[in-house]
């Protein structure tokens, strides 16, 4: 790419000064690019040392090649089991993702600049500023948060200027887990930091009365490094089993740090002390700080967005990880285990989607069946054929809701679903679909499993 911006955007660029040019000499030489990286000495460094010649890039004789777009997966096994009706889904497969605002004194201005007007950006930074001040944490430095970063989704950040470094960081933290509109598992975490010395840049933009940004009670606990970490080391640790199973319920966590008390015994007297430990906990409520938190976050992150192209902004933080290798499947797992006889219906399961109209466009299934097992590549026609019939016999699926995230205003409020598991009488109300409709739907995918298969197994006619 740095080749092709080297050898025709300049080219390009003189044939259009040629346009308006009095004389041909006028444009036989452009000015310097700025955005040709290559000129900006920032050339990759598998670049280096290298010239590459057209024929070095394209064949001609070679023909074009289909585009492989990410929810056609050509390279998954479980793909060539795909009917218009149901897809399959190796439940070992999840995507850790991370959306953050971080806003710093280097990118406040940039940051509240970018809203259309003075008012915008003050009701903005009164509501970073009030959801901080409602529970939030201290970390020691950004360092921290590129830890973290590197932690949940591998994304490495180089190490900024020393001040930048030992400036103490205020941030809420929240986990989300959910399928998304392709059938695909996500679990991703959201915050907002602010820098300490970013914070005056936000009171400041707020227009608060004197004094009230700056209240005495703004006194947020410290969160030790090794706490931050563990915390988030639980979350990755987790099963595969229990990681669907919050996908499915669309399960929300904050992380706080609360007084856990310690006994100790010292000769004959029992001791008792306090000491700080960040926890996990189930986000339910819809005024909670963490829902406003996750709003503000994605509502920046959407207003930078162009199309597909993830936001570039200083104060954004955006990377993803797709997990698979190295999971539990469930607690206390090890490789040669296999499901207790309670529980063998598990192996795969069938999830019934419940699509949003106002979603992003995605995936058309309604139904996707999940294996379980750790072991997709045993399965056939006739394998799907039986558990789908099985789910037919017992009358029962499980269930969630397939849209992108949810804001404080929704109407559409679907986190934290009581129950991901229902019988005949219950789908209706919790999954908006009739228990005929459902029926009718499992039944046409097992009619379009095994017309395809005997298609595919019949001898051509030939007339």
């Amino acid at each position: 790419m740095d080749w092709a911006r080297d050898i025709y955007r300049p080219n390009i660029i003189r044939q259009l000064k040629k346009l308006k040019a009095a004389s041909v000499n006028d444009a036989t030489t452009s000015g310097a690019d700025p955005d040709v990286y290559s000129l900006r000495e920032e050339v990759q460094p598998w670049m280096r040392g290298q010239v590459f010649e057209p024929e070095d890039i394209i064949d001609p004789n070679i023909p074009d090649e289909d585009s492989v777009a990410f929810d056609d997966e050509p390279l998954d096994n479980l793909y060539q089991f795909k009917t218009p009706q149901g897809l399959i889904r190796d439940a070992r497969i999840i995507e850790s993702s991370l959306r953050a605002l971080y806003i710093t004194r280097d990118n406040a201005q940039t940051l509240l600049k970018g809203f259309e007007n003075k008012k915008d950006a003050e009701n903005f930074a009164r509501s970073v500023l009030a959801t901080l001040g409602r529970r939030c944490v201290v970390l020691d430095g950004e360092h921290v948060l590129n830890t973290i970063e590197d932690k949940w989704t591998g994304n490495v950040r180089p190490r900024r200027s020393l001040r930048s470094q030992t400036s103490k960081v205020y941030a809420q933290f929240r986990v989300s887990y959910f399928i998304n509109r392709t059938w695909e598992q996500i679990r991703e975490l959201s915050y907002i930091a602010v820098a300490e010395n970013a914070r005056e840049e936000l009171i400041a933009a707020a227009k608060l009365t004197k004094g009230a940004g700056r209240r005495s009670r703004f006194a947020p606990p410290e969160c030790p490094e090794e706490e931050i970490y563990r915390a988030i080391d639980g979350f990755l640790q987790r099963s595969i089993q229990n990681d669907f199973t919050s996908a499915l319920a669309r399960r929300t966590y904050t992380l706080n740090m609360e007084e856990m008390p310690i006994i100790s015994m010292e000769s004959i007297e029992v001791q008792e002390t306090t000491s700080f430990r960040m926890i996990k906990k189930l986000d339910k409520d819809r005024q909670s700080p963490g829902v406003g938190m996750n709003g503000l976050v994605h509502y920046i992150y959407q207003k930078c967005r162009i199309l597909n192209r993830e936001p570039s902004e200083p104060f954004i933080r955006a990377s993803a990880r797709v997990d698979h290798e190295g999971r539990s499947l469930w607690d206390d797992w090890k490789e040669e285990d296999e499901l207790p006889s309670h529980e063998r219906d598990l192996d795969r399961v069938l999830v019934y989607g419940d699509i949003q109209k106002s979603a992003a466009q995605g995936s058309e299934q309604k139904l996707c069946l999940y294996v379980l097992d750790g072991k997709p590549e045993v399965l056939n026609i006739f394998s799907i054929t039986v558990k789908l019939l099985w789910f037919l016999k017992n009358d029962r699926v499980y269930g969630t809701v397939l849209k992108g995230k949810v804001y404080r205003n929704s109407r559409n409020w679907a986190d934290n679903r009581k129950a991901y598991y229902f019988d005949a009488k219950e789908v209706e109300e919790s999954l908006n679909v009739s228990r005929e409709v459902l029926r009718r739907d499992i039944f046409d995918w097992i009619k379009a499993l095994n017309v395809e298969e005997s298609a595919a197994n019949s001898p051509v006619a030939v007339i």
